[in-house]
């Protein structure tokens, strides 16, 4: 069971480790696989004269099959250290991000097989630092010190994800195909919901718009190296 990250009216984030404890159901309730939602409702006892307080909001969560090749790379990323303003946090973290909700929503798709493959072949040589990723990462490093280290970071994140998706992201889709237009532009909405978690409204309008036009690149590449029907 996979909880989702989300921010409430009032700021907080949760994320659930153990969902389940915190479920009751008058009626035995189903999971299916994928993308689950339901309404939490909670209390919160105040002394007098404060009223007891009542919230709810709407949750998703994924259930996720054990061993799933998809949801593995999740797991995979999860691993890689994150210290303390190191400029490539922000990266792994979108990764995670996009790579938990594409992989956690795929029987909502289209092609339920498409991502199985296409996520592993994408996030696997980041994984192993294969190609150029040791240049890249060197050069995030290298960055002087004398710029702020929110412009480090975003420099370095553009720099990540320009590469992430001129290289890998293009041999994935050449290897395992294009995808419909429905799913690629699915997995396009889960790419500005982890984007927008990170940043505020500006910047996440920047960085969608590169994005936007860098996977439409190399989708139309992918497309035009398939076999005419």
């Amino acid at each position: 069971m996979v909880g989702m990250i989300y921010d409430d009216e009032f700021g907080f984030s949760w994320e659930f480790s153990d969902e389940m404890e915190y479920f009751h159901f008058a009626a035995p309730e189903t999971l299916h696989e994928g993308r689950n939602k339901y309404e939490l409702i909670g209390w919160l006892q105040r002394q007098w004269p404060l009223p007891e307080c009542e919230a709810s909001d709407i949750v998703r969560l994924f259930y996720v099959k054990p061993g799933d090749q998809c949801y593995a790379m999740v797991e995979e990323l999860d691993k890689i250290p994150k210290p303390p303003n190191d400029p490539t946090n922000g990266f792994v973290t979108n990764q995670r991000c996009i790579a938990k909700y594409s992989c956690g929503n795929r029987p909502q798709m289209q092609n339920t097989t498409w991502l199985t493959k296409v996520v592993p072949a994408f996030v696997q040589p980041f994984l192993d630092k294969s190609g150029s990723w040791n240049e890249v990462m060197q050069a995030c490093a290298s960055q002087s010190k004398f710029l702020p280290a929110y412009v480090r970071d975003k420099r370095c994140e553009d720099k990540m994800a320009k590469y992430h998706i001129q290289q890998d992201l293009q041999k994935s889709l050449n290897e395992n195909g294009c995808g419909t237009e429905a799913d690629w532009d699915e997995v396009g909405t889960y790419i500005h919901e982890c984007v927008a978690e990170q940043n505020s409204f500006i910047p996440t309008l920047v960085a969608n718009g590169i994005i936007v036009k860098k996977r439409n690149e190399i989708r139309k590449m992918c497309q035009a190296s398939r076999p005419k029907s």
